[in-house]
């Protein structure tokens, strides 16, 4: 077996347990019966099963980092890009909802040291965003709204539909960051008079 395929076997086998059963209630040997692998072959790859942890959380940040960046060299409205990092994010945490249930739920079992990298990244994500909603008040086109707040709303919104969110649902991944916009704009954005809504 190629030793990238085993490690990603490793990281797969984790997150289904680790989202399922949480992350302390999984065992190295868990993930090894899961994977169908010697437990020893986990320790080949990685230290402990908090190495496992991180590497979840740090690949999946990482990923989204990557997707939000990759929108704002493409998108130069601030509006827009916003609205299209909101929808890409929805859709984001739809297509990763159990590493997004693992980073929500499990960071605290982190070491001082992974839980301090794991912060940066979470701060990274979290600048993305203020740097787009300060570029929308720049344009003239917000309240006089405190930016922190409004990102801690657009985040927590992303970060936590998942929980209730039924992919069988009424809406689409699409429909609801459409609506997940408009519910967090129609309260922040300057809107002429004719178009005001009611």
């Amino acid at each position: 077996m190629v030793k990238k395929n085993v490690k990603e076997l490793i990281i797969k086998s984790a997150i289904g347990l680790f989202s399922e059963k949480g992350y302390k209630d999984t065992s190295i040997r868990d993930i090894s019966l899961a994977a169908d692998i010697n437990s020893a072959l986990i320790y080949y790859y990685f230290k402990n099963k908090e190495e496992v942890l991180y590497t979840i959380i740090e690949s999946d940040t990482l990923e989204l980092i990557n997707l939000l960046n990759n929108i704002k060299k493409v998108e130069p409205d601030p509006l827009k890009c916003i609205e299209k990092m909101i929808s890409n994010h929805t859709l984001f945490v739809s297509e990763h909802d159990k590493t997004t249930k693992i980073i929500n739920n499990n960071t605290d079992q982190l070491s001082n040291d992974q839980n301090l990298k794991q912060i940066e990244l979470q701060r990274k994500v979290y600048n993305i965003y203020m740097n787009e909603l300060k570029n929308i008040k720049k344009a003239g086109l917000l309240k006089p709204v405190n930016l922190a707040l409004l990102n801690f709303v657009i985040l927590g919104m992303l970060n936590w539909f998942y929980r209730w969110y039924d992919k069988d649902g009424p809406l689409s991944e699409s429909e609801l960051a459409e609506q997940m916009i408009d519910i967090v704009f129609r309260g922040a954005l300057i809107y002429e008079q004719g178009n005001k809504q009611e």
